[in-house]
């Protein structure tokens, strides 16, 4: 009886680790230090813990272990003494049910959905057995210090990360702790520095301004119509800007008279292209100017900077009684539409489910590029979109459920995509392991595809060897097995350079699931790379495929081919031909494996003992494959 119910006891123990675990892995940092700062003490001992994880995570693992190697031996010592000699089998069955069930799953599942409540309530506890187990931790930080260092593995910052910072504003944003103005000021503040003068430009094909010799009378209409309080001065062209006219001076002191207004002119600020907005504002502020000149590496003029142009990325577009209000697109009653032609490109495209490559920016520049030459009154074109609506769709609900453009991810570096495949639905702890092994702080995205598959698109490094690559989706498989006991198969592309290209190797990925699973279905890791021939004629058509089994084959003979013809054929190919060592392996004798080639010969009419018969008839038998695989698919 003692012993069952320190059995109990351990499991509890086993159950209160496994939580702990979970818990500080999963909690809200921001908010468990907001607890902290309104006076909630045991919230900031936990939030003290969660900042010196390592010690932590040592003393629960360490803890954990200890209580299930105890409560295992205790389990072993009962059943034995219960049932004998079969006492240590049904032991082992015992107790890894338990253990999974009441020590691992439930704890850690319920211990996620309140992380914050569940550390506080057991911070103090896991103090004290930090403050136990200090020399063991010690050890064990040490000895991780060294096997970092040893296989290279560098750290990585504790701090919030820019993107991390704009993912929590999304989610609170999701949840309802901000409104979508309050989450877009967020973004847009966060997002200021990053933002230069070229970002934010007025080009100079807009831009309004008047010649020095300029009558005065027109001065004044042009500030009139314009609306403007400053305007530009140049001397003879634009790209000549000498400085800049106040409508408050110029009413003052020069309009309605003969005077020249070079008097009154203030001198212009100029600056390239590449200036931070935050710096810009900055000299604003301190030379009290409100106007900047943008000009090129050559001296011209691009464009100009106001002042509104910097505060309208802070907090949108500000409309005042000059301004003229943008329509937007308009739809008319024949099914045809009227767009803005300096409307950003990448909203049409998504306006109108557009997929395709451009240097254009705005709808003007588009259009100049598909005809060849300034558009006149009149002018058309045919554009076919290269993705169809189905493709589209799919692409949209895609975007919907991944909302990338939230993520905010660093457009240049070397990425590839892995595509995992779980054989189970509706099942998230994949999604939950994944994201425990690979973080965004690190470059690193995870998403759901489908109730199936999941997305990881990691960062690598530029020289990323195929062995490394493959690596990954190996621990990938082991981690699943292991962790979630979920079987998966993993597939990856090829690694590219830039986000856009991301795309490129999710289809290379979500190819090579197919190719493997028609070809290699004993493999659970599938690289583009190595698809070989499969890939090839996994894009024939159907029809082709057909002839071409017709061809080889005259009928369905090789449909009917046995189990012991189709191993001794597997084996003679594995063995490069070799009857000796292919007979050996098969322990049958060498004339009987000779029988069998020439049999095969005989119903098929190759000779796959000679290299191109061989090659052909290989080739046939994945065509085979591919068609019985097309057979199986409900259309």
């Amino acid at each position: 009886m003692t012993l069952v119910v320190a059995l109990i006891l351990l499991m509890m123990g086993s159950a209160f680790f496994s939580a702990t675990e979970t818990a500080f892995s999963s909690l809200n940092k921001p908010r468990l230090k907001n607890m902290a700062a309104e006076g909630n003490k045991k919230a900031k001992l936990a939030y003290k813990l969660a900042e010196n994880y390592d010690e932590l995570i040592s003393s629960t693992l360490v803890g954990n272990n200890v209580v299930n190697i105890a409560a295992t031996t205790i389990g072993t010592l009962l059943f034995v003494g219960w049932l004998g000699s079969n006492g240590a089998t049904v032991s082992t069955i015992f107790m890894t049910v338990i253990t999974l069930v009441f020590g691992e799953i439930t704890p850690k599942s319920l211990a996620k959905e309140c992380p914050e409540k569940f550390a506080i309530t057991v911070a103090p506890i896991i103090n004290i057995l930090i403050t136990v187990l200090k020399p063991v931790n010690f050890l064990l930080i040490k000895l991780k210090s060294s096997v970092g260092k040893l296989l290279k593995v560098s750290g990585t910052t504790n701090g919030i990360t820019e993107n991390e910072l704009l993912t929590i504003v999304d989610e609170a944003e999701q949840v309802g702790g901000l409104d979508s103005n309050e989450s877009e000021l967020i973004h847009n503040v966060i997002e200021f520095n990053d933002l230069q003068a070229g970002d934010i430009i007025t080009p100079r094909v807009d831009v309004t301004a008047v010649d020095i010799t300029t009558p005065n009378e027109e001065i004044a209409d042009v500030f009139k119509t314009s609306g403007y309080s400053r305007i530009p001065v140049y001397k003879d062209t634009i790209d000549d800007i000498i400085g800049i006219l106040y409508e408050k001076d110029f009413h003052n002191y020069v309009a309605g008279t003969t005077k020249s207004i070079e008097t009154i002119m203030k001198p212009a600020e100029f600056i390239p292209p590449t200036v931070k907005i935050s710096e810009l504002l900055k000299k604003f502020q301190q030379t009290k100017l409100h106007i900047a000149v943008v000009v090129d590496e050559f001296g011209g003029t691009e464009g100009i900077v106001t002042m509104e142009n910097i505060l309208e990325e802070l907090v949108g577009d500000i409309w005042d009684e000059h301004d003229e209000v943008e329509a937007g697109i308009k739809k008319l009653d024949d099914g045809s539409f009227i767009v803005p032609e300096d409307m950003d490109l990448d909203d049409f495209f998504e306006q109108f489910s557009i997929n395709t490559e451009t240097e254009a920016s705005t709808i003007n520049g588009w259009i100049t590029e598909q005809i060849g030459k300034i558009p006149e009154v009149g002018d058309s074109f045919d554009f076919e979109n290269p993705v169809s609506e189905e493709e589209d769709s799919e692409k949209d609900k895609e975007n919907q459920n991944n909302k990338p453009q939230k993520l905010h991810i660093e457009v240049e570096g070397p990425r590839i995509v892995y595509l995992v495949e779980t054989r189970l639905e509706k099942d998230s702890s994949g999604m939950e392991l994944l994201r425990s092994l690979f973080s965004s702080q690190n470059g690193d995205y995870i998403t759901a595809v489908d109730e199936k598959n999941i997305i990881l698109i990691k960062a690598v490094e530029r020289d990323a060897s195929p062995e490394s690559l493959e690596l990954v989706a190996n621990t990938i498989v082991d981690m699943m097995n292991s962790e979630a006991m979920l079987k998966v198969r993993v597939s990856y592309g090829t690694v590219v350079q830039e986000l856009r290209e991301v795309s490129k190797s999710y289809k290379e990925a979500t190819m090579a699931m197919d190719v493997g699973r028609i070809f290699y279905a004993e493999k659970n890791v599938i690289a583009y790379s190595t698809l070989g021939i499969g890939r090839l004629i996994y894009q024939l058509p159907v029809n082709l495929c057909r002839i071409f089994i017709e061809e080889i084959f005259g009928g369905n003979q090789v449909y009917d081919l046995d189990e012991e013809t189709l191993t001794t054929i597997n084996k003679f190919f594995e063995n490069n031909l070799n009857v000796s060592e292919t007979s050996r392996q098969l322990f049958i004798h060498r004339n009987t494996l000779v029988y069998r080639i020439e049999k095969l010969q005989k119903a098929t009419g190759l000779d796959i003992r000679t290299f191109e018969d061989a090659m052909t008839f290989k080739i046939a038998m994945m065509v085979v494959n591919y068609m019985k695989y097309l057979d199986t698919l409900e259309y």
